[in-house]
């Protein structure tokens, strides 16, 4: 699920977990133009590697379940 943390608003949903969830997000998001400063994610490394091909100079925070996890 992809939020848009200022509105709280829904983006997109898909099914499924991991690099290969995320292909479909990347091209509705450049059809959009949609910018981004920042994301809050899931650490895993798949999560991790689609971020940072697709989003090369975005900001990147762990998510709350990624710091619970750790403790």
């Amino acid at each position: 699920m992809v939020l848009d943390l200022v509105s709280g608003r829904i983006v997109w949903v898909n099914r499924g977990r991991g690099k290969a969830a995320l292909p479909r997000i990347w091209q509705g998001l450049r059809k959009s133009k949609a910018k981004f400063e920042a994301v809050v994610m899931d650490l895993s490394g798949d999560y991790w590697a689609a971020v940072m091909e697709a989003l090369t100079s975005v900001k990147v925070s762990p998510d709350g379940s990624s710091f619970t996890a750790a403790m």
